[in-house]
């Protein structure tokens, strides 16, 4: 059996909507504790963005549901190896 720390870096490319999530997020938090607020993803050049997991848990895990939105394209998440 393979672990994979939550804090280990995973690696996405988000969609419309995932990008939404985020700015409909820091919408709210602009409100109520403006210093929690997301930053913008930094994309490479083939527009993924690195996350530590629980993080990307934390932010899309309420939107990833049956039937929902897709928030990553493809609906893949990569995991960097781990080769330490």
């Amino acid at each position: 059996m393979r672990s994979f720390n939550i804090n280990n870096q995973v690696m996405v490319r988000l969609t419309q909507e995932g990008k939404d999530r985020i700015s409909d997020i820091n919408r709210k938090l602009r409100e109520v504790a403006p210093m929690l607020q997301i930053p913008d993803p930094t994309e490479d050049e083939g527009g993924y963005s690195k996350w530590q997991l629980h993080s990307l848990m934390e932010i899309f895990g309420p939107g990833c549901y049956v039937g929902g939105p897709s928030l990553f394209e493809s609906n893949e998440i990569f995991f960097e190896d781990d080769t330490s």
